[in-house]
């Protein structure tokens, strides 16, 4: 399934279907981006996919840096991007090399502020692993970093060259959130069903849609509530396995 995302000159296309992390090789190629990435991820996901996708680059001829970043929120700190911006520097990218982000949404963040603030802007690509990440964060080209007194306040808008999107991934999530994850794919596939294949809509309004449509009325810190009541798991699975096959 792919969602065109039609910005002008910055437009880019999400493409769900999984198995899609080992096919970013090919897919990044037929971008015309330069040979020279990097890989910004955390040590437990670059564990479970680096490898994975580190085989995929090269195997299409890219070199690939890793960079490895804190889990969570503390990626999102000036520190950390500086990080970032030292090995870009070390290895050598230049305009036509891509970052890309491996994680979820604070990866995503401090990945692709270090890509548009690098040389002025470089190529990002999203590579989401979290279920929010893959319907919102990933979506809609905003970066940033906290600053110490407020989250995302130092930031910029910078619209990803492809998100892949691979919901086999979900699998190694935690519990409650593997469990209710195909009700999330399931909302969006929905409306996927109904306007054809290929979309061609403002994707985060998409986004957003479904996952505010699977959250039910929660109180302040309930974050470990189903997302969606009452659809049975196997019927969901069934019809989001139907859509991306």
């Amino acid at each position: 399934m792919n969602v065109d995302v039609n910005l002008g000159s910055r437009s880019y296309r999400i493409v769900v279907a999984s198995g899609a992390i080992a096919t970013i090789g090919t897919r990044l190629r037929e971008l015309s981006v330069g040979t020279r990435t990097a890989l910004v991820s955390d040590a437990a996901v670059a564990r479970l996919y680096g490898k994975t996708v580190t085989s995929s680059l090269e195997s299409a001829g890219f070199s690939v840096v890793p960079i490895e970043v804190p889990e969570g929120e503390g990626a999102k700190t000036l520190a950390v991007a500086q990080h970032c911006w030292n090995e870009l520097i070390a290895a050598g990218l230049d305009r036509t090399s891509t970052v890309l982000a491996l994680g979820g949404g604070a990866v995503g963040d401090v990945a692709g502020f270090a890509a548009a603030t690098y040389m002025r802007g470089i190529n990002f690509v999203q590579i989401p692993t979290t279920v929010l990440a893959q319907v919102d964060a990933s979506i809609g080209g905003k970066t940033a970093i906290d600053h110490p007194l407020a989250k995302n306040m130092i930031g910029a808008f910078h619209q990803p060259r492809l998100v892949l999107v691979d919901p086999a991934v979900a699998r190694t999530l935690p519990e409650p959130f593997a469990s209710n994850t195909y009700s999330v794919y399931a909302l969006v596939s929905l409306r996927t069903r109904i306007t054809g294949n290929s979309l061609r809509l403002p994707a985060r309004a998409t986004a957003r849609s479904a996952v505010r449509a699977s959250r039910p009325t929660a109180e302040p810190g309930d974050a470990a509530r189903p997302l969606v009541m009452g659809l049975e798991s196997s019927a969901v699975r069934s019809s989001w396995v139907d859509v991306i096959s």
